[in-house]
């Protein structure tokens, strides 16, 4: 079965000479070739799956029927609270949740900027992205899940993830697109998805460059650096890893306020706590680069 989350849409109507066809019904039409053409997902699925209990089965099918994010939400709560005890089931449903995810409103989560007043849409759209049930929030938090059943498919589903949306900010926007999740499951998957083998060949040092190319302002850069935390990488290795963050660092223009919110997010205690961890002489030029990051996009040092 092929399940394609639709929203209720009421648009206006286009002449196309003599017949009058509604851009809703256009746009059905394209849904339903691209889903024949691509083939049904279920024909990859395992042959035979045991049956899921029937309180769970229940949940399953009444999340299918709410809006994509209620579904991968749900499905994410499912499988992290141990009620679907059968991994093959596991993995269906979180590719199921993967794709629902991709469905979301929101293509990624925004952050309100400091002393934004609480009463306006922009602190209440703010607020909803603490549920963090937009695409990228939710492809992450799928893919986090995933890596506990199948590491390799997450691995290559973290492939799947449609580039990061950056709508052009202003210094009078009130809102800031956070993509920290993604730099936070690119640093589980580095550390958790590649065999010794690939890591003798330092292939989950290439795969952490190449997320890093994909990085453009510094609050990306930040969320990259803090997401290196979770990966053991020699000394050598972090070396490499920290060059090449801070010499994208030294080629991004100057954003302060996205820069500044996510230095101070963490919280003044854990700062603190970070720089005294990246000082360290036997860190290198790890130290060196927290020190850079401080100083690239904020005026001063941290206190």
């Amino acid at each position: 079965m092929v399940r394609v989350w639709i929203r209720p849409l009421s648009l206006p109507l286009l002449d196309v000479g003599m017949h009058r066809v509604t851009i809703f019904r256009f746009v059905l039409l394209s849904i339903a070739f691209a889903v024949v053409a691509a083939g049904s997902p279920d024909d990859q699925r395992p042959a035979k799956l045991p049956p899921l209990p029937k309180e769970i089965e229940t949940l399953v099918a009444t999340a299918r029927s709410a809006p994509p994010e209620i579904f991968a939400d749900s499905i994410i709560r499912l499988v992290e609270g141990g009620k679907v005890p059968s991994i093959e089931w596991q993995k269906v449903l979180l590719q199921d949740a993967f794709t629902a995810a991709q469905q979301a409103h929101e293509p990624v989560r925004l952050i309100p900027v400091t002393g934004l007043p609480t009463d306006t849409r922009a602190s209440f759209r703010g607020r909803a992205g603490d549920l963090q049930i937009d695409a990228l929030s939710l492809e992450s938090r799928v893919l986090k899940t995933l890596l506990t059943v199948d590491r390799a498919s997450a691995r290559q589903l973290f492939q799947a993830i449609p580039p990061i949306r950056r709508d052009a900010a202003t210094c009078e926007d009130p809102l800031i697109s956070d993509a920290s999740a993604y730099y936070d499951v690119s640093g589980a998957i580095a550390q958790s998805a590649f065999e010794p083998g690939e890591k003798e060949k330092s292939v989950h040092l290439q795969f952490l460059i190449g997320v890093l190319s994909g990085a453009s302002t510094p609050a990306e850069l930040a969320g990259f650096g803090r997401a290196l935390g979770a990966v053991n990488l020699s000394r050598p290795e972090m070396e490499i890893v920290a060059g090449a963050l801070e010499a994208k660092l030294d080629a991004l223009p100057v954003n302060y306020r996205s820069f500044a919110l996510k230095i101070i997010e963490p919280g003044r205690p854990q700062r603190r706590r970070i720089a005294r961890e990246t000082q360290r002489p036997d860190r290198g030029v790890a130290g060196r680069l927290f020190e850079s990051l401080g100083l690239k996009g904020l005026p001063g040092k941290f206190e």
